[in-house]
């Protein structure tokens, strides 16, 4: 009942109930209730593949650990070091899948979160009274709400982008999506597997490119050739690719706001308070007044009848005007004036206002706050022999 739904399991069992069955009815049925238990458990639960290769990379976690929170070990050393240390080669344990980096790096990822979430949990549950007077072990409200902030899955915009894409706005193109796809993995990986999120970025592509050639037969002489020109983007150019997606980001939230404000549609409001955060509204419908609800509706209603009012100066005319120039800097599919009178365009720009305000905060945090301080050249440069040794290790020498 639990697993299938009560409306699932009453269809599939309902050929019992109606009359008296028949062994044969009897076997369908429970043939159907297999298949159906079987489908729902092969969509939620983790192939028997990745159970190995998270059990695998947890145990090797739980030695390094050596008492200490496991969680604290997930790092950008030891998936390096966990991808090194896997035996590569013909007579290998290959079922882990411990032989790209990508593996590994995504296996980390989900285990950092699960044990963090494992600590969040036990650390509310054991939690003192909510106050903040630390001195008495009292738990500070806000950092109770960050926690369960944390504790939800990491929402990612760029399913809700493909969606745009399909319906004819292409907000991000295809290699604008694969991109993002490489930086918006939530701010705890940002933050914790800073290096890592860009080894997968460039070295992740290399080993995809290394594994696609083997799969298209070539020999081991030019598998080794091209070992050696890889990376063929470096960890700067990432940087670069990530910081024109923040600008882009930014100039889609421009256009949204253009689109939505010339249409009075209501979620305008919204995008001139994610563009201009410090944008000044507060003398919108104050032409009435008075305390009572009555009022203060009219006061809202007429505070949004202000917002779309066309002046010649104040805030919301300057970010009009910025938003004009951002439209005629682009041209894609579905961004026209034309387009831009479509109703239904024109909801696909407001349901699009949130996404884009997600995927700009998490590109300006990684950039800003966790990218900006290390020497990414230098990094590569050291890099770059190690991958190179262990491709060949794996790809160069007929172990392919």
């Amino acid at each position: 009942m639990t697993t299938l739904g009560y409306s699932e399991l009453d269809d599939t069992l309902a050929p019992l109930i109606a009359e008296f069955p028949t062994a044969k009815k009897v076997s369908e049925t429970s043939n159907a209730l297999s298949r159906n238990l079987y489908g729902y458990l092969g969509a939620h639960l983790p192939t028997v593949q990745d159970q190995r290769r998270h059990r695998s990379f947890l145990n090797f976690i739980a030695e390094r650990a050596s008492g200490e929170s496991a969680d604290r070990v997930i790092d950008d050393a030891s998936i390096l070091d966990y991808w090194f240390e896997r035996p590569s080669g013909p007579d290998s344990d290959t079922e882990t899948d411990s032989r790209t980096y990508r593996s590994v790096f995504r296996t980390a990822i989900r285990l950092l979160r699960i044990l963090r979430l494992a600590a969040d949990k036990q650390g509310i549950a054991v939690a003192l009274p909510i106050g903040t007077d630390r001195e008495a072990g009292e738990v500070d409200p806000s950092e109770l709400e960050t926690a369960i902030a944390e504790i939800e899955i990491i929402a990612s915009p760029i399913t809700a982008f493909e969606e745009t894409n399909s319906n004819g706005v292409k907000i991000f193109n295809k290699r604008e999506l694969e991109t993002l796809r490489l930086c918006l993995l939530g701010e705890e990986t940002a933050r914790t597997l800073t290096r890592s999120l860009l080894r997968n970025a460039a070295f992740g592509d290399a080993q995809a490119r290394l594994s696609q050639a083997l799969r298209q037969g070539l020999g081991s002489d030019k598998i080794r050739g091209k070992i050696a020109d890889e990376p063929t983007t470096g960890y700067r150019a990432y940087i670069d690719d990530f910081a024109s997606l923040a600008t882009h980001t930014e100039r889609m939230l421009l256009i949204s706001f253009h689109v939505l404000y010339r249409a009075g549609h209501h979620e305008a409001i919204n995008a001139a308070l994610v563009l201009r955060p410090q944008i000044d509204l507060s003398g919108l419908g104050q032409n009435l007044n008075g305390d009572d609800s009555k009022v203060v509706s009219f006061q809202a209603a007429s505070a949004v009848r202000d917002f779309f009012k066309e002046n010649d100066t104040g805030p919301i005319n300057e970010l009009a005007a910025d938003a004009a120039k951002a439209v005629k800097s682009i041209t894609r599919q579905g961004f026209s004036e034309g387009n831009f009178l479509d109703p239904s365009i024109i909801e696909i720009f407001a349901s699009s206002i949130s996404e884009l305000a997600l995927a700009r905060q998490e590109l300006n945090i990684f950039l800003e706050k966790y990218a900006s301080g290390i020497d990414w050249e230098a990094l590569e440069e050291s890099d770059t022999p190690l991958f190179r040794e262990q491709f060949t290790r794996l790809y160069g020498d007929g172990n392919g």
